[in-house]
Parts: C-alpha cells; structure tokens; sequence
C-alpha cells in the first residue's frame, strides 16, 4: 500500500466550491462539491468519520487534488452535476446515470 496523498489544508480555502482528486496521470478519479472546501477535504482524512472502503480506494488511488471555487453553493452543485456528467468519474456512484435530472429544491 502506498502513502496517502493529503493536501496542505494551509492552502485551502474555506469557500464554496468543487473539488477533483485526481490520479497520478491526472485521470479525474471524483469530483465533490463543499459548502466549505476546507472542512469537506478534512473530512476525507478523518478515519473515525467512517468514510468506507470505495473512499479509502479513492485515496489509495489519488495523487493530486483540483479546486474550483464558485460564488453560491448552488453554482458548485451544478458544476458538480455538470463535471460528473461529462467526466464520469471512476469514484461518483451517484449522478452517473445520464437519463435522471439533478433536483434542486428550496
């Protein structure tokens, strides 16, 4: 087993956004979106927050992390839904299927 990538938190904003962890390759292996990047990254490492082994696949796996931030948490939830769709990443298990609409509800 490798060591697990972990990101300088230092340098991570606590802004709303979208984040990809990418493979070595610079494959997109998932893509999330956080109301607080920060914080949503932190969780990732948090081994009692019981995570499961598709996420401890994930971090075996990734080797870099991207971040775009938006303005709303409703722009990253489309950008999200937007990312998924298009990159269909190896991790995202929901919003793969191309024939369900993303709900948004208020």
């Amino acid at each position: 087993m490798s060591k697990i990538f972990k990101p300088d938190f230092k340098q991570i904003s606590t802004s709303s956004g979208i984040y990809q962890f990418l493979s070595a390759t610079g494959v997109v292996l998932y893509v999330g979106k956080a109301k607080n990047i920060k914080n949503r990254l932190k969780s990732y490492y948090n081994k009692d927050h019981g995570r499961g082994p598709r996420i401890d696949l994930m971090l075996d796996e990734a080797n870099d992390i991207k971040i775009i931030e938006t303005d709303s948490e409703i722009e990253a939830i489309l950008l999200e839904a937007e990312l998924i769709n298009k990159l269909k990443p190896k991790y995202n298990v929901s919003l793969k299927d191309d024939k369900s609409f993303l709900a948004i509800s208020f």
